[in-house]
């Protein structure tokens, strides 16, 4: 058997080359090279990109588009944050897949994920200095759109970057320093935010913030750009249409069923976290009248993302050593799903601290043992970025459908109360039906 007719899932270990170029100017490795166990330092440089990344997405979802959407339409701001945050839920639903795809077949002496990180952050530096002139409806979505398109080029390639590289036994552990990345992101990104607009009052504040977080997004992803390791393509692939690129898009659910169970256990999963999330700012406000929003949505934050990242590191390490994937999962499912029944129906401050404990160790649980499954569940070709693209729209679609549950039930009921503790018993009904539904993935125990 020639190395080339292995697929990721059963390639074996190689050491990691030695070299002081940096890894932008050129890649290291051919895609066919044997999978490698990760070294440290590699596996922090890719933790940063997921800190700059997700800081970027999750900041403006979680409090600055909140805000702006307060400023523009104070009375509407329900209905100004579904739309906005739900057109760039869309384009990054399209953005993931595509641009994941289109990294499958980048022929670069950079390799072939490395120039999509580097475009994307680029091109979202951009994007979020726009965000600090939107102030309008349609301005305020247009560069929010551009924004998803951006950083979700930049993240799927990372995404795609273990598959490429690390063997399967470590993915457990992989998803673990990913989840940790990306909820330490989410924390940074909140952190810095909440403390600019409330030292800094109004627009300038929000600006401010926007400003912060484009250096943090430039300082975390240039490690892993200055000594990426990326692996290029050696012989180029056979030229295709732009019919035949979107055709393959589509997985068939009778070839591959376990990865249409996962991404149907994912999205059930997602939808309820990105919904609490979403009217978090506005649950605080309106339900429990918390005197400072913005701050209550910080510490809460705090909170889930130290339980979170500690959860995630501990059981990557325990979800590869006993390799009970599933059960894991519905644990994982159960936890967050009490959380958002305590948001239901004891709406204190001191319960929705308790509910933040039970959602971040929830959530932990899942974004780890998720990854490791979601490796396994894959097509076995070498197009993981296409794969993790259409797995990712799980992930992108609860964006779109967190504003379709909540805007008619927040905004047809009379009492915000009554509206948030319908909305938040449906969404713990969601987290259990997900996590029974990944039972249905019969490659992994």
């Amino acid at each position: 058997m020639n190395i080339s007719d292995l697929t990721p899932a059963t390639q074996g270990p190689r050491r990691w080359p030695r070299s002081w170029s940096p890894g932008i100017f050129h890649a290291k490795k051919e895609t066919i090279e044997p999978l490698e166990v990760p070294k440290t330092r590699w596996k922090f440089a890719l933790l940063l990109t997921q800190v700059g990344i997700y800081a970027c997405l999750f900041a403006p979802i979680q409090l600055l588009i909140g805000l702006q959407a307060s400023m523009i339409a104070r009375d509407h701001k329900e209905i100004v944050l579904s739309v906005v945050t739900g057109c760039g839920a869309f384009m990054a639903m399209i953005a993931a897949p595509v641009f994941g795809a289109l990294s499958d077949r980048t022929y670069s002496k950079y390799g072939r994920r490395a120039p999509w990180v580097l475009g994307g952050v680029l091109c979202g530096v951009f994007a979020l200095a726009g965000l600090t002139l939107s102030w309008c409806p349609a301005s305020l979505a247009g560069t929010w759109v551009l924004t998803q398109a951006a950083l979700n080029a930049a993240f799927i390639a990372t995404s795609a970057i273990p598959n490429d590289s690390v063997r399967i036994e470590y993915r457990g552990e992989m998803g673990g320093w990913l989840g940790a990345g990306q909820t330490l992101g989410s924390l940074i990104g909140v952190g810095l935010a909440a403390l600019c607009t409330n030292f800094i009052s109004n627009y300038m504040g929000i600006v401010a913030a926007y400003v912060v977080l484009v250096l943090l997004l430039t300082i975390c992803v240039t490690p892993y750009l200055w000594n990426s390791n990326d692996r290029f393509l050696g012989a180029r692939r056979d030229p295709i249409t732009i019919k035949r690129f979107f055709q393959r898009f589509w997985i068939p659910p009778r070839k591959y069923p376990d990865f249409v169970w996962t991404w149907l256990s994912r999205l059930l999963m997602f939808t309820p976290f990105m919904t609490i999330t979403l009217y978090l700012l506005y649950y605080l406000e309106d339900v429990l009248h918390y005197p400072n929003p913005t701050t209550g949505v910080l510490i809460l934050s705090t909170i889930y993302a130290v339980l979170t990242m500690i959860s995630a590191f501990i059981i990557g390490f325990v979800a590869d050593y006993l390799m009970k994937y599933r059960r894991l999962i519905f644990i994982s499912s159960v936890t967050m799903a009490i959380g958002s029944l305590i948001l239901a129906f004891l709406q204190t401050w001191t319960w929705t601290i308790l509910a933040a404990v039970f959602i971040g160790i929830g959530q932990g649980i899942f974004i780890a043992v998720s990854f490791a499954i979601t490796t396994r569940v894959l097509p076995p070709t070498d197009d993981s970025g296409r794969d993790l693209g259409v797995l990712n729209i799980s992930a992108t679609l609860p964006q779109v459908l967190a504003p379709i549950f909540g805007v008619p039930v927040i905004v047809l009921i009379a009492s915000y109360s009554v509206g948030y503790t319908v909305l938040f018993s449906a969404m713990a009904v969601m987290f259990v039906i997900g996590g029974l539904m990944i039972y249905k993935v019969k490659s992994v125990e």
